[in-house]
């Protein structure tokens, strides 16, 4: 299990352990990083990455992957993840998981040894370009959650089925039920509902498991 795709901040009404992680926490500022700023359709980003303290340290980043000149998507897709945008709602949206693989896959001889996308949203921040297929909120039909253990742990009622290896409820509760039963952490549920039965649009802290 690979976390560090996860944002720091997740969704605010999801429990996240130790360091009162909340959007108080992260301070709003105006993008400033010039490549970022030419290529990010918001102007004001939070920095919760703890590796990138400063706009600074994001740009050099992002300019050295640049530079490489391997995909024309790598300058949108690491600046929406490391400059997610500033939201009042607590919680930040990542990029969708196909402008991930279009970026690894172009950059194959840079990536592959490092770049997961499998833990980025299918949908993704609706602000953010997304390759084909074109995968927007209304691909994905809400429903209510039926799940007996994630509804009984879910802070919200509808949930979105974005997974397509899970085509029913009933396929995320026989996962959810596998990882009950080896009891190895109070969390496990939790992490699993949010990831398998997001709230749309948001997703779940790093912290989490």
């Amino acid at each position: 299990m690979d976390c560090d795709s996860f944002p720091v901040v997740g969704n605010s009404n999801i429990y996240c352990p130790e360091q009162n992680t909340t959007v108080e926490t992260w301070s709003c500022e105006n993008v400033t990083a010039p490549t970022c700023d030419a290529v990010l359709p918001y102007d004001v980003v939070m920095l919760t990455d703890p590796s990138y303290n400063s706009q600074d340290n994001v740009s050099s980043k992002v300019d050295q992957f640049v530079s490489y000149n391997c995909s024309e998507y790598a300058a949108l897709f690491f600046c929406s993840v490391l400059l997610p945008e500033c939201s009042s709602n607590g919680y930040t949206v990542s990029p969708c998981r196909a402008l991930c693989e279009q970026v690894r896959d172009d950059c194959i001889d840079f990536t592959k040894d490092w770049m997961d996308c499998d833990t980025l949203p299918v949908v993704g921040n609706s602000n953010i370009y997304c390759p084909e297929p074109d995968i927007t909120e209304e691909t994905w039909s809400c429903e209510n959650v039926t799940e007996p253990t994630c509804d009984a742990l879910l802070p919200y009622d509808v949930a979105v089925l974005a997974n397509p290896s899970y085509d029913s409820q009933d396929d995320v509760s026989s996962v959810v039920d596998q990882l009950v039963s080896y009891n190895c952490s109070e969390y496990a549920a939790l992490f699993v509902c949010v990831l398998l039965l997001p709230e749309i649009g948001r997703a779940s802290c790093r912290e989490r498991v």
